[in-house]
């Protein structure tokens, strides 16, 4: 629960500047359940709200693995 307040007030504040583009980093993600994923789901959906593109970059094994069995397998592309 604190991990994904966190991204989200992250989030949050990131889309405030209204940035053309939002890419989350997520290489070194050791851990991921399903709160995290509908974290990264949620700021997908508010990028797409905001007109900012939004993409995964470089999702760990464990990220993707995640995304692939709840097919959503979309979130892990480049914007």
């Amino acid at each position: 629960m604190t991990g994904t307040a966190r991204f989200w007030a992250s989030v949050s504040e990131a889309l405030a500047t209204q940035p053309p583009s939002m890419i989350v980093e997520a290489r070194g993600l050791t851990f991921i359940d399903s709160p995290g994923l509908q974290a990264l789901l949620r700021a997908r959906d508010a990028a797409a709200a905001a007109g900012v593109a939004f993409g995964v970059k470089e999702p760990s094994p464990g990220l993707r693995r995640i995304a692939e069995i709840c097919g959503v397998e979309d979130l892990l592309s480049d914007p």
